[in-house]
C-alpha cells in the first residue's frame, strides 16, 4: 500500500503535474493565434455535435419504422442528407484552417527560437551541443506547433464527445450512472500505469536523437579528415551504435505506448461489456424500449471509439510534453545585454580620430571553473598593432572574445578609448570591431555574398578593394564568374589560406576602427602575409590592430607584443621579443 501511495504521489507531482504546465506554456506562446484556434475547435465542435446528433436519430428511426410512419422517416433523410453535407463543408474547413494555424504557429516558434539562440549569451549555448540545438528548432519545434491543433484540441473534443453520449445514456436510462461510478475507478486505474514510462521514454528518445544528429553534423563537417586518416569504418561503426541506441529508445516508446493502450483497451471493453449486459437487462425487463436500446447501443460505439482514440493520444501526448520541455530550455536562455550606444556617431568619431583599447584588473573564468585571466592588464594605443603571444590554452582566443563582449569578466573590464575619454566595451561596441576568427568561416554563397555580408550595400570596387588589400584578388580574378563564383560549404574548393584572405577582406570591408585577427594568416607564406600586414598598416589608415600568432615574422612588424603566461598579461621589451622570434 505504501509502495502504492509512493507510485501516487511521483505521479502526481511529476509528470501529470508537468504535463498541465507544459499545455498551458503551449496556448500562451501562440496567443497571438487564439482567434484561429478558437474557430477551428468551435469547427470541430460543431462537427461534432451533428456526428451526436445523428446518431440520436437511430432511436427515433427505429421507433418510426416499428410505427410505419414513413413521413417521419423522409423528413430525418432529407435532414441528415443536408446537416451532413454541411457537415462535409465544415471538416474541410477546419482542417484547412488547421494546417494554416500549424505551419503559422511552427514558423513563429522556429523564427522566435532561432533568434534566442542567436542572442543568447555565447557561453550557455556552448554547454549544448550542435546537433542536439539542431533536433530542438526543427523536430521539437515540430511537434510543439502540431499539438496546438492536433492532439489537444483533439482531446477536448473527444472527452466532450464521450460526456455528451454519456449525458444521452443518462438521460434516456438514468441507472446506468451507478454502472458508471462503480466502472470509473478502472478506467482511471489502466490510464495511469503506464503514463510515467512513456513520458521518461520520450525524453530518452529526444535526447537520442539529438546524439544522432550530433553525429551526422559532426561527420559531414569534417568529412574530408575522416577520409584522410581513413576513418570511415571507424565512424560508420560509430553510426551504427548511436543509431542501434535511438532504435532501442524507439522500441522502448513503442513498447509503453501499445502496454499502456492494451490495458486501457482492455479495460474499456471490460466496462462496455458492464453497460452492454446492463441495457440488454433492461430491454428484457422493459424498462427501455427497441430503440432506446439502439441509441444506447450507438452512444456505447461513440464513448468507445472516442476513448480509443484518447489512449493513442497518450504517446503523442507524451511526446509533446517532451518537446515543449526542450524548447523551453531553449527559450529560457539568457541574452546579451546591451547598452545602446549611438554607435553609429561612435564609429564615425573613431574612424576620424582612431580608437584604442584597453583592459584593466581582468579577472575572467569560464562557466565550468576553468580560470584564464587573474588581474591582467593591457593597452593598446590608437592606430597601434598588437601581437599576442603565448602558449596554447593560456588565453589569447578568450582575450579576443572579452574584447568583443562574447564573455564577460567576473572582475575588472575591457574599455575603448576615444578622444583620451575611455568607455566600457559592451554588446553594441562590436560594430567598431572587424573580427577574423581562427577556423574557415566561409558559407555556402558567392564571393560577392560572403565579402559584402558584413555590409550589403557594398558595391563591386569597394569589394575588390578589399580584396586588394587582403592579398586575395589575384586569385579571385581567375576564377569563373569571379565575384559570382559559388564558394562551398565552409569554403570547400579553396585553399586554407585563400579562405583566411578571404575572410580578411570581409572585415576590411566593413571598415571598423578596430581590427582582431585570431591566427588569421597562419596558412599563408611569410611573403604573402608580411604583404598583408603591410596593406593593413598602410593602406587602411593605420587601424588599431590585435592579432594572435605563434609566427615570428608577425612579431617583427608589430608595435606591441604582449605575452599571456599564468593567467596575466605582460609587455615584452624589445630584447624579450628577438629572444622570442629566436625560439619560434
Amino acid at each position: 500500500m505504501n509502495k502504492i501511495k509512493k507510485v501516487i504521489k511521483k505521479i502526481k507531482e511529476g509528470f501529470v503535474k508537468e504535463a498541465f504546465r507544459q499545455i498551458i506554456w503551449i496556448y500562451a506562446l501562440v496567443n497571438k493565434h487564439k482567434k484561429g484556434l478558437l474557430a477551428y475547435s468551435a469547427i470541430s465542435m460543431v462537427s461534432m455535435l451533428i456526428t451526436t446528433f445523428f446518431s440520436v436519430q437511430i432511436k427515433g428511426v427505429i421507433d418510426y419504422l416499428l410505427a410505419e410512419n414513413w413521413m417521419k422517416i423522409m423528413t430525418l433523410l432529407l435532414i441528415y442528407i443536408i446537416v451532413g453535407l454541411v457537415n462535409v463543408v465544415l471538416s474541410v474547413g477546419g482542417q484547412r484552417l488547421s494546417a494554416t494555424i500549424n505551419i503559422k504557429v511552427r514558423s513563429d516558434l522556429c523564427a522566435k527560437t532561432y533568434s534566442k539562440l542567436v542572442h543568447a549569451k555565447w557561453e550557455q549555448l556552448a554547454e549544448f551541443d550542435s546537433g542536439d540545438m539542431l533536433t530542438r528548432i526543427q523536430e521539437d519545434v515540430s511537434t510543439v506547433a502540431g499539438s496546438t491543433v492536433g492532439w489537444v484540441p483533439s482531446v477536448i473534443i473527444n472527452t466532450v464527445q464521450v460526456l455528451l453520449a454519456l449525458g444521452v445514456i443518462l438521460y434516456y436510462d438514468a441507472s446506468m450512472l451507478v454502472v458508471i461510478i462503480l466502472v470509473a475507478p478502472i478506467l482511471l486505474a489502466s490510464s495511469r500505469i503506464f503514463l510515467g514510462k512513456t513520458y521518461f521514454s520520450n525524453r530518452e528518445q529526444r535526447t537520442a536523437a539529438s546524439n544522432l544528429t550530433s553525429l551526422y553534423k559532426e561527420t559531414f563537417t569534417n568529412l574530408q579528415s575522416i577520409k584522410a586518416f581513413g576513418l570511415q569504418e571507424t565512424f560508420c561503426e560509430k553510426e551504427a551504435v548511436v543509431q542501434r541506441q535511438k532504435a532501442d529508445k524507439d522500441l522502448d516508446v513503442n513498447k509503453y505506448s501499445l502496454l499502456s493502450w492494451s490495458v486501457m483497451y482492455v479495460c474499456g471493453q471490460f466496462v462496455a461489456l458492464i453497460c452492454l449486459g446492463w441495457a440488454v437487462y433492461h430491454i428484457y425487463t422493459g424498462v427501455i424500449t427497441l430503440g432506446t436500446m439502439a441509441l444506447i447501443l450507438v452512444m456505447a460505439g461513440l464513448i468507445s471509439s472516442n476513448f480509443k482514440s484518447l489512449i493513442q493520444m497518450i504517446p503523442t501526448a507524451m511526446g509533446t510534453i517532451t518537446a515543449a520541455e526542450r524548447v523551453q530550455a531553449m527559450l529560457a536562455l539568457e541574452e546579451e545585454k546591451d547598452i545602446n550606444d549611438d554607435i553609429e556617431k561612435l564609429k564615425k568619431d573613431a574612424l576620424q580620430y582612431g580608437l584604442g583599447m584597453k583592459v584593466e584588473n581582468l579577472s575572467f573564468s569560464y562557466h565550468n571553473g576553468k580560470k584564464v585571466f587573474d588581474h591582467a592588464n593591457f593597452e593598446v594605443p590608437q592606430g597601434q598593432t598588437v601581437a599576442l603571444v603565448g602558449a596554447s590554452g593560456e588565453g589569447k582566443t578568450t582575450m579576443l572574445r572579452l574584447l568583443l563582449c562574447i564573455v564577460a569578466g567576473q572582475q575588472g573590464g575591457t574599455y575603448f578609448t576615444l578622444k583620451n575619454k575611455k568607455r566600457k566595451l559592451s554588446v553594441s561596441t562590436r560594430k567598431l570591431i572587424a573580427y577574423v576568427p581562427q577556423g574557415n568561416t566561409m558559407m555556402h554563397g558567392t564571393i560577392r555574398e560572403n565579402i559584402a555580408m558584413m555590409k550589403p550595400e557594398a558595391s563591386d570596387e569597394e569589394i575588390i578593394e578589399a580584396l586588394k588589400k587582403a592579398c586575395a584578388y589575384e586569385f579571385v580574378q581567375k576564377l569563373p564568374n569571379q565575384l559570382d563564383y559559388e564558394i562551398g560549404e565552409a569554403g570547400i574548393g579553396f585553399s586554407e589560406g585563400q579562405n583566411q584572405r578571404l575572410a580578411i577582406a570581409r572585415a576590411l570591408l566593413c571598415d571598423a576602427p578596430v581590427l582582431l585577427l585570431d591566427e588569421a594568416t597562419s596558412a599563408l607564406d611569410v611573403a604573402t602575409e608580411r604583404m598583408l600586414l603591410r596593406n593593413l598598416m598602410e593602406k587602411t589608415g593605420r587601424k588599431t590592430c590585435i592579432l594572435t600568432t605563434h609566427r615570428p615574422s608577425v612579431l617583427s612588424m608589430c608595435d606591441r607584443v604582449y605575452q599571456i603566461s599564468d593567467k596575466k598579461m605582460r609587455q615584452l621589451q624589445m630584447k624579450e621579443i628577438e629572444q622570442l622570434m629566436r625560439e619560434f
